[in-house]
């Protein structure tokens, strides 16, 4: 296989978002999007064996082939070999085509070059669609015309010129969808734009009346039934500790750590 990269982290998107995960790139894809931002035309031919040794050394055992699109090369012989290694394993795939068998999770982000294939390539359903939202042409179908998946997401494509940055257009298109689709349970929607917490004063102009809450906080989660809550600033503060030096030949029994004093 022609491998473009394999590196080790947390995986930052969807429903398993936080678990750590060996990820497994392979080269070459059969679309051309203009959000990608990946590289995934280079690569280094790697036997199945090369491949084994080379994420012996990870501690995880959750494989997940990405890409480009990791179908073109990916078989049911090489997701059977690592099955038997004790290995999960999961793809992230554009839905194009149709997925080796014995995989354990499938995350489709599906293109418009897909849509009409969908019911063909996953007729068991998937993980998760992932729906890249850029304009209103990305917006998803009705769920009740998709496979059936475990979760539905929309995540608001990213733009700039190291696509890092949030596009509010984007983002309103998301909420709009899912104010506009009843059928899709969910409470009451208010959606702030402020500074980062992290400065410290990033809510001090922040008009909690016009919002119509009592409080606001910094919500994520990536599922039904999962929230992640803060209350956090980087408002700092000096605590100084007053105490009498001594020689560490004669400290036994008198010396202590000055925290110990603050707390």
């Amino acid at each position: 296989m022609l491998i473009n990269e394999i590196f080790y982290s947390l995986q930052g998107e969807g429903v398993h978002m936080g678990k750590a995960s060996i990820f497994i790139r392979l080269s070459r894809c059969n679309l051309r999007c203009s959000f990608c931002d990946t590289e995934f035309d280079s690569g280094t031919e790697m036997t199945i064996e090369e491949l084994r040794e080379a994420i012996a050394p990870y501690p995880g055992r959750r494989i997940i082939w990405t890409g480009g699109e990791p179908t073109l090369q990916l078989t049911e012989e090489t997701v059977a070999y690592f099955k038997a290694l004790g290995y999960h394993q999961a793809i992230e795939t554009n839905g194009t085509r149709r997925p080796p068998a014995g995989l354990d999770y499938i995350t489709c982000s599906p293109k418009k070059e897909a849509m009409q294939l969908l019911h063909r390539n996953f007729p068991d359903g998937v993980g998760e669609f992932r729906f890249p939202v850029g304009s209103p042409a990305d917006l998803p179908p009705a769920v009740s015309e998709l496979p059936p998946a475990g979760a539905y997401l929309l995540s608001p494509i990213f733009v700039g010129e190291t696509q890092s940055e949030a596009d509010k257009a984007a983002i309103e298109l998301c909420v709009s969808y899912i104010l506009e689709h009843p059928e899709l349970p969910h409470g009451r929607i208010c959606i702030g734009f402020t500074p980062d917490e992290e400065i410290g004063k990033g809510v001090d102009y922040f008009d909690v009346e016009a919002f119509g809450a009592d409080f606001a906080f910094t919500v994520d989660g990536s599922r039904e039934g999962e929230l992640e809550y803060e209350n956090f600033n980087a408002a700092s503060a000096r605590v100084v500790a007053t105490g009498r030096s001594i020689h560490p030949g004669s400290a036994k029994g008198k010396m202590i750590n000055a925290i110990e004093v603050i707390y």
